[in-house]
């Protein structure tokens, strides 16, 4: 734990670790995420992975209000603590709350205040489709863990980019599921964690990828995975990892035959469309 931030009732954490230890990658892949249909239950959940920005925040006071600018803004005490933040900037980061690819932010006791009835950008009858919720709606407060994702401008992942994913997962899951280390103000390890089709919106990367990244950071961080599908079908990524279980693959093995497969097959590619940005300002 390198660094906290604290608000009203919240506390982030910032976890780091450089690499993954060389005896993990022995690990077999046990257990596949449960594909659970549609979003996160947020009321229930024990620990919801925000699809983070870079900056953690996002643009909820600039731009954008898709899942992270909308869980800071339901839960104000979160752009509080960005606000208070106690420790400055590091060297190459542009923000106070920023994240290397080595790094995860956990966020604990944050309550939903608010629920925001608009997604994807703010309407301009937006006063009308906010409402904040009773003192018995906002007493519970799951454990936050915040992962960037890398932004994919290519169409075939490379091995580079597949291990880019699994070590910013490893570090995220093992923050919030080992004992050690831990800050005896933080909040206990948990036992699942909420996730889903982490950079799969505006970052282009493939659900199916990002489904077998994430069982393997299981395997590696000994944790265990509720995955919300937002109807995605997952049957090529779900097929891959229960091949894995029952052969007895081992996390090295698995990545080796996923980086082939991204290689190889087009159901593997990122949905990259190169020369669409710039053919979309000139249309």
């Amino acid at each position: 734990v390198q660094e906290r931030g604290d608000g009203p009732g919240v506390k982030l954490f910032l976890y780091e670790l450089q690499e993954v230890p060389w005896e993990y990658w022995g690990n077999k892949v046990e257990h596949a995420p449960a594909v659970l249909p549609g979003g996160f239950p947020e009321e229930k959940v024990e620990c919801m992975l925000d699809f983070a920005n870079k900056r953690l925040g996002g643009g909820y006071l600039t731009y954008g209000m898709v899942q992270e600018e909308k869980l800071v803004l339901e839960r104000f005490e979160i752009a509080v603590a960005l606000a208070m933040g106690k420790h400055r900037s590091r060297p190459g980061m542009e923000s106070t709350f920023s994240m290397s690819p080595t790094q995860a932010w956990v966020i604990q006791g944050a309550r939903r205040w608010a629920s925001l009835g608009f997604y994807g950008w703010t309407p301009k009858d937006w006063q009308k489709k906010i409402s904040l919720l009773t003192p018995a709606q906002d007493e519970y407060a799951p454990v936050i863990l915040a992962l960037d994702c890398i932004k994919a401008d290519f169409v075939q992942y490379e091995r580079r980019h597949l291990e880019a994913l699994l070590l910013k997962a490893y570090v995220g899951f093992t923050a919030v599921t080992a004992n050690d280390p831990r800050p005896a103000e933080a909040a206990p390890p948990v036992s699942r964690i909420a996730t889903g089709n982490w950079g799969c919106g505006a970052f282009f990367n493939n659900p199916q990828v990002m489904y077998a990244v994430q069982a393997l950071a299981a395997a590696l961080a000994g944790a265990r995975l509720n995955y919300y599908a937002f109807g995605v079908d997952l049957t090529v990524g779900r097929g891959l990892v229960d091949r894995w279980i029952s052969e007895g693959t081992s996390v090295e093995q698995a990545l080796d035959e996923l980086a082939e497969l991204c290689r190889s097959g087009e159901e593997w590619r990122t949905s990259f469309k190169p020369g669409a940005d710039w053919l979309k300002g000139k249309m």
